[in-house]
């Protein structure tokens, strides 16, 4: 079985989406923690959003089928999703 690895196609994509929904991320958490840290606020001052101790900001899907494999990706605090597929590549 093939490694589940991201496409050069995805990688650049993930990449802006991940820009994109972490300056959205970073407005939610503004409004919905009522009492940050000082950790809260220097995430958000450094355009990230806070993702907890280990991590886990994003969450990845590779699901394999007959004629390739399906990645995706969901960001944790905006719950939009992406499609990383290179479905040229199929």
């Amino acid at each position: 079985m093939d490694d589940f690895i991201i496409s050069q196609y995805g990688q650049a994509k993930l990449k802006n989406w991940i820009e994109d929904q972490n300056k959205i991320a970073v407005k939610i958490q503004r409004m919905t923690i009522k009492n940050p840290s000082s950790f809260h606020q220097l995430c958000w001052d450094n355009g990230e959003p806070y993702a907890g101790a280990i991590g886990g900001l994003i969450t990845y899907s590779f699901v394999p089928n007959d004629v390739g494999c399906v990645v995706k990706a969901v960001h944790n605090v905006t719950k939009n999703e992406v499609d990383l597929t290179d479905y040229d590549n199929w």
